[in-house]
């Protein structure tokens, strides 16, 4: 998958909802199984003025090939005990690398 960038979430939540990737996570009532899936990209975005307006957007595939979905997550203290433990245990599909949105591209500090 071409690495994107996106300054704000709500573009890039758009733009893989038009590419199909619609699978509608719940994590609070449906046992998911983390092997079943593969996250394909990640991209961080971090609030301008709030800390605590961190946000991570995780693009998930499933092994299954027809399956493909978002996962937004809080990042740091705020994010979600479920999503993150979910998370976890799927595997990358690629090396980790954390983007400034600001600057649009990749951050030296990993």
């Amino acid at each position: 998958m071409k690495n994107l960038y996106f300054r704000i979430l709500s573009k890039a939540v758009n733009h893989y909802t038009e590419k199909g990737y619609t699978f509608p996570f719940c994590f609070s009532s449906d046992p998911l199984s983390p092997s079943s899936w593969i996250i394909v990209t990640v991209h961080r975005f971090e609030g301008f003025s709030d800390p605590s307006d961190n946000a991570v957007l995780y693009i998930l595939e499933h092994k299954n090939g027809l399956d493909k979905g978002i996962v937004i997550d809080a990042y740091g203290p705020e994010n979600d005990n479920h999503i993150t433990r979910f998370l976890s245990d799927v595997p990358r599909k690629f090396p980790m690398q954390l983007i400034h949105t600001e600057a649009q591209r990749p951050s030296p500090h990993v």
